[in-house]
């Protein structure tokens, strides 16, 4: 069914799994959603990959990972993606500085610095 009144969906600390996102990603694929926020799933860089793969996140303006055990593997599938958000949260993830750097090189202001996150 679509829903073209939804334009905001969090699914935050769901406790999603990694068959939630092989049938997530596709579903978000074919709705217009402007703000995803996924953060307190155990997501990891695997469950990431489902997302990507599955197109959900083309179109988010704002999108909120932040604690969902996202690596570097993950900061370099982002990073390689297509995505444009406005507003990319991932604090809290099990990043280094190098991936750090390397999402701000590609999402510039939309990744706040690391100095600036909150812990």
């Amino acid at each position: 069914a679509r829903l073209p009144a939804l334009t905001n969906l969090s699914l935050r600390d769901n406790g999603l799994g990694i068959g939630s996102y092989n049938v997530l990603g596709p579903w978000l694929a074919r709705h217009p959603i402007r703000s995803l926020d996924l953060s307190d799933n155990p997501m990891r860089d695997h469950g990431l990959l489902a997302l990507l793969e599955g197109g959900a996140f083309v179109g988010v303006e704002v999108l909120a990972l932040s604690n969902c055990g996202i690596g570097d593997v993950g900061a370099r599938l982002l990073c390689d993606s297509a995505i444009r958000p406005r507003t990319l949260s991932l604090h809290g993830n099990e990043l280094s500085d190098p991936a750090w750097a390397l999402l701000r090189e590609r999402f510039g202001d939309a990744v706040p610095p690391l100095d600036d996150i909150p812990f």
